[in-house]
């Protein structure tokens, strides 16, 4: 799972800086109801509704993460480049769209 910067905030009590990030989770196909297909691509992500805080130590790093229509239109597709297609409600594990068009294009 990877979270989508909402929010940063800054705590300031008993002189020491509490730093904070409110974040919107991503969901990999492996960690949603039903995991990986084979008609999911190897950058697939699904968004959620899936929101909390964090603390700054628990980023691993940044990356990139765009619906598929401007995915498909990347010249260049990094390591940190992701796309999502569907949107993930972890509480119920419901899909929407709950059906997906298949592509014969290889999808990376």
């Amino acid at each position: 799972m990877s979270p989508k910067v909402i929010e940063i905030t800054v705590d300031d009590k008993q002189g020491k800086n509490n730093v904070q990030i409110e974040g919107l989770w991503h969901y990999r196909p492996e960690d949603a109801k039903g995991g990986r297909r084979n008609f999911h691509g190897e950058n697939e992500l699904f968004l959620s509704n899936h929101v909390n805080t964090q603390l700054p130590e628990s980023i691993e790093g940044k990356c990139n993460v765009r619906n598929f229509e401007e995915y498909l239109k990347l010249d260049d597709v990094e390591d940190t480049d992701y796309f999502y297609r569907m949107l993930y409600d972890p509480n119920t594990q419901q899909f929407n769209p709950n059906r997906l068009e298949v592509y014969d294009t290889l999808i990376s």
